[in-house]
């Protein structure tokens, strides 16, 4: 398969180091590393949905990327065991492979999540800096980049198959449409871009088999356990739906919600949001569960009967989605994707698919419009914007150069090396935004208090170093 490369080739992707001095594959020493950088540690301190600081009833980022991890290897494990041929015909798929995507997927998400991630693209383009900020990008920039393994080279050093796999979005920014809203890589992070891709023809921007899996481990996992998270939390009322009661208003805002992303280049959702039996699927699907599990018609309350249903209904998810779903097989490789560039090398049951978003679109419309979310990220992306112009302006000019955080002074020749004006503004932009995206929600604060002048906090501590 395309990008499969078993080896780091290039010189500045070159490993130092242990190569028959350990019983791991290369491979696995991908998923070691990712698994013991600090960047995958702070994910403890980043929101999944609501706050990393909310309690211990929500996921946070870390929590679920170790679900992603576990759910990738096991459906890669599968898929090895049910589709040989067509993993023969790829030239083999590595379930550490797909494990230490899935571990990087989330690596580079800022502080606050997607709130951050808005606050920081529209710092950019208030600068006229085409190639913005982008959760995935950073990912990929973490690993291939910023990390500090090493002295030299910088980066986890990683394996082609494995920074491949990395790459939900295997393109540059575009100009319009898709491109432009999502991207995996920054122009500045060309070189390690090139080398991922290195096994594709230029015209070739197909996840690989790997990236397909990652992604889909993704979806799965916070389908699962968002609804389960806010469920708990009394924020969702898969109680009432699965009584039947306010399924009209949940399928005229879903519908909603599918046509826009279908005139956003998602055709799938645009037929589902067309589908005049819309409402009659969605309400089969509530209530095959109600009859599957009636603890949970009851709001949640903790008693040992609903949380031995709510975990059975979480198992049930992860089998149908990935495993078996009604006697099909809910994803499945396709061995003649190889050799011809139209085809994914994944395979989705559409069934499934429409499930799987369904219960996205369920968290969305109960949890991500409740107005103390909104309040939050009000805030948060006021804390995200002003952080990032504190650190611009320290990049970019001598009378702050001192906040530059230690970690990042490596940062300051890069930038002063740029070719030109532009992308020197281009370059400061960007590392300001590697300062604040490296944050996790309690240091963003207590920064943002400090610098601020509203809490001066200790001498003694630097926060961010």
């Amino acid at each position: 398969m395309p990008g499969r490369k078993d080896r780091r080739s290039d010189a500045a992707f070159a490993d130092d180091g242990a190569e028959g001095t350990s019983h791991r594959s290369r491979f696995a020493q991908d998923r070691d590393r990712i698994l013991y950088c600090a960047e995958f540690r702070r994910l403890a301190g980043v929101t999944q949905v609501a706050p990393a600081g909310e309690g211990a009833v929500f996921h946070n980022r870390l929590t679920h990327s170790i679900k992603v991890a576990q759910v990738g290897r096991r459906l890669a494990e599968f898929l090895n065991a049910k589709d040989a041929p067509a993993v023969t015909a790829f030239g083999g798929l590595d379930p550490d492979v797909v494990e230490a995507a899935c571990q990087a997927h989330d690596i580079g998400h800022p502080p606050f999540g997607h709130a951050a991630e808005k606050a920081l693209q529209q710092s950019f383009k208030e600068r006229n800096i085409a190639d913005g900020f982008e959760g995935n990008a950073q990912s990929f920039r973490i690993v291939t980049f910023l990390t500090a393994r090493r002295a030299s080279p910088y980066g986890l050093d990683l394996t082609r198959a494995t920074t491949n796999a990395v790459l939900k979005y295997p393109w540059h920014r575009g100009p319009d449409g898709k491109r432009f809203a999502k991207w995996g890589a920054y122009i500045d992070d060309g070189e390690a871009f090139a080398f991922a891709r290195a096994g594709f023809d230029a015209g070739d921007s197909r996840k690989s088999a790997e990236a397909e899996l990652m992604e889909w481990a993704d979806d799965v996992s916070y389908a699962t356990h968002d609804l389960e998270d806010f469920y708990r939390a009394g924020l969702l009322p898969l109680d009432q739906l699965l009584n039947g009661v306010r399924l009209d208003e949940l399928v005229t805002a879903i519908r909603e919600v599918w046509a826009k992303e279908g005139q956003d280049g998602d055709p799938q959702k645009a037929v589902w949001s067309a589908d005049v039996n819309l409402g009659n699927r969605i309400a089969a699907v509530f209530s095959h569960l109600a009859a599957s599990y009636p603890s949970l018609r009851a709001r949640f309350t903790a008693e040992r009967e609903q949380e031995a249903e709510l975990h059975r209904l979480t198992s049930r998810f992860l089998d149908r989605f990935l495993n078996k779903y009604d006697d099909q097989r809910p994803i499945k490789l396709d061995a003649t994707a190889a050799g011809d560039k139209s085809k994914a090398f994944v395979l989705r049951n559409p069934n499934v698919e429409f499930e799987v978003s369904l219960l996205k679109s369920v968290t969305a419309h109960y949890v991500f419009t409740n107005p103390s979310l909104v309040a939050q990220q009000i805030g948060q992306a006021k804390i995200v914007q002003r952080l990032f112009d504190i650190y611009n302006d320290a990049f970019g000019s001598g009378k702050r150069r001192h906040l530059v955080p230690s970690s990042f002074s490596h940062l300051l020749p890069w930038i002063t090396e740029a070719p030109d004006e532009q992308s020197k503004s281009r370059r400061q932009a960007r590392a300001a935004a590697d300062v604040v995206a490296s944050l996790a929600e309690d240091q963003a604060h207590r920064l943002f208090l400090r610098l601020e002048g509203f809490g001066p906090g200790s001498l003694s501590d630097p926060i961010l170093r």
